[in-house]
């Protein structure tokens, strides 16, 4: 069901001290006994589950479990809270993304970082993005967005990708919800591969209004890949 485990952090400047691995997967191929080939356990809540959501589960507990190994880690089954959100073990901070039959997963044992967020997302179609890319960004971000060399569509695809590697790098720390107007995107730099986005308002006392995280990303065929690595 898997394709070839393949190592990304070399592609990011930033993950020296991070773990990062993708895979494709073909749900077709995808059967229960596969989560016994691979020694992790399906959760129970997962049981009733479709194939589709159980090939994603398995894909990304695949990759999580190639890098404990990477780091001489015993491996630990990555259970989920009732928010979804990946419970890791101590001392280690993770994050797991799909889209379509894609998979990736980055750890980090290392004290210099406190968040780790990565998102994979396959491009919005012109019709959808016409449709929901107003409630994902704002109107500066809008013109920010159509003055690059990027498709709109894509454009919309990167700040929806980045927006969800702060939430999800954040969230472990703060455990709040907060809507894409929590965040804006004020530069993008193509050649770097790389964003600059502000809170435009307090998420906990340690993350601030007007606080500054750079995004970088890494364009396949048909997505992004968006990390965001936040340090001690």
């Amino acid at each position: 069901m898997l394709s070839k485990l393949t190592p990304l952090q070399q592609r990011f400047s930033h993950m020296q001290h991070v773990t990062l691995v993708s895979c494709e997967f073909d749900i077709n191929l995808f059967t229960p006994e596969l989560f016994n080939t691979h020694q992790i356990q399906l959760p129970s809540k997962l049981n009733k589950a479709v194939p589709k959501r159980k090939a994603e589960y398995l894909a990304g507990r695949v990759l999580a479990k190639h890098c404990f190994a990477e780091l001489n880690l015993p491996y630990q089954d990555i259970i989920n809270a009732e928010d979804r959100s990946p419970i890791w073990p101590k001392n280690v901070i993770g994050s797991i993304s799909h889209s379509n039959e894609t998979a990736a997963c980055a750890i980090t044992t290392s004290k210099s970082i406190q968040a780790l967020g990565i998102d994979l997302e396959y491009d919005i179609n012109l019709k959808s993005c016409e449709d929901i890319y107003k409630s994902i960004i704002n109107s500066s971000e809008e013109t920010l967005l159509r003055a690059t060399d990027l498709p709109f569509n894509q454009a919309v695809t990167l700040a929806f990708s980045a927006k969800e590697s702060i939430y999800k790098a954040l969230y472990p720390l703060i455990k709040k919800f907060f809507n894409f107007d929590a965040v804006s995107i004020n530069n993008i730099n193509l050649e770097q591969q790389k964003l600059t986005l502000e809170l435009t308002l307090d998420w906990s006392d340690k993350f601030k209004k007007n606080q500054t995280f750079e995004c970088y990303y890494l364009r396949f065929e048909k997505s992004f890949l968006t990390s965001i690595t936040v340090f001690n």
